[in-house]
């Protein structure tokens, strides 16, 4: 009889623990995060920017504190790198004989709003700024007039630095205890210095993110 009750006590005790365990959770104020975000960087087409250059990868790497349960800071150190994209020199040409590549790199301060508050999952929306700083090669038999230059050339090399801005949103979800996966979008755009590119440029990227919290 008392190794029957000490039994049903231990199965007792050990439910709620078995229970706790296999719940996972919730975004909390003091949660600090240590992330990396892969993606794909789609140029826009503002300043003429789409039409020349190419898609190609993003990475970013995020650091991020939760103030309370739905509010967060963060910083991000991130890259996109458009890749070499050949199309007509001419407007009416059929032969793809320019080349433009760019890249872009950004020290940003970001703002976090979760939409959905003591939840283990929750979409998002967020924002930031910071300094950027844009280059841009480009080549071609004769004179071209490049996007983000207001001069006409044969080639380009420049680059320029200053405000990066960012706004855009995701979902957010712990997978295990410690560990949350991502998937984001987000604009991009970085204003020039006005001195070797006039005009600013402007992206979107879509990236999948894993987060370890502590």
């Amino acid at each position: 009889m008392v190794r029957h009750l000490v039994l049903t006590a231990l199965l007792c005790a050990a439910a709620p623990a078995r229970a706790e365990n296999l719940s996972l959770p919730v975004f909390t104020g003091g949660h600090l995060g240590a992330g990396l975000h892969l993606g794909t960087a789609l140029p826009n087409g503002t300043n003429g920017f789409g039409s020349r250059a190419g898609r190609g990868p993003s990475i970013a790497l995020r650091l991020t504190r939760f103030l309370n349960d739905w509010v967060a800071l963060g910083a991000e150190l991130g890259a996109e790198v458009f890749l070499k994209h050949s199309s007509p020199s001419l407007p009416d040409g059929t032969k793809a004989d320019a080349s433009f590549s760019a890249q872009a790199l950004h020290l940003t301060l970001l703002g976090r709003v979760n939409l959905f508050e003591s939840r283990s999952w929750s979409p998002y929306a967020l924002g930031g700024a910071g300094i950027g700083k844009f280059s841009v090669k480009a080549s071609a038999p004769g004179p071209v007039c490049w996007p983000l230059s207001d001069a006409c050339s044969n080639a380009l090399n420049a680059a320029a630095t200053g405000l990066h801005l960012t706004g855009g949103g995701g979902i957010e979800f712990f997978i295990m205890r410690g560990m949350t996966l991502s998937l984001e979008g987000r604009f991009h755009e970085y204003q020039s210095d006005g001195k070797k590119l006039a005009a600013s440029a402007e992206s979107m990227t879509a990236t999948l993110g894993a987060t370890f919290w502590f």
